[in-house]
């Protein structure tokens, strides 16, 4: 039988500018597969920062203690925050090249 865990997590998405693409969700859970590999983890916490092409920088947290969670996740938002105006995707193209 799959390994199956209560798997809390949090998003939220920025403009280039800092504004906020949505307001972030609260806080949310539930229970997760071990074959759902987008999803489940074993890991107290853990976060990530996403950059998308049409220029939303994505803060994502999830685990399976939901203090720990939270903690990843403003440490995501803060990460996301400090980026979003530097991604790639946004420069200009030199004409001159």
């Amino acid at each position: 039988m799959p390994d199956r865990q209560f798997v809390h997590y949090a998003t939220a998405a920025y403009e280039s500018d800092g504004s906020s693409s949505y307001e972030p969700l609260p806080l949310a859970g539930r229970w997760t597969w071990e074959f759902e590999g987008d999803s489940f983890t074993k890991a107290v916490a853990e976060h990530s920062t996403e950059y998308r092409p049409n220029g939303t920088t994505e803060a994502h947290a999830r685990g399976v203690n939901k203090g720990a969670v939270m903690t990843a996740f403003e440490e995501a938002r803060t990460t996301a925050l400090k980026v979003c105006s530097q991604i790639p995707y946004l420069r200009p193209l030199d004409s001159t090249v």
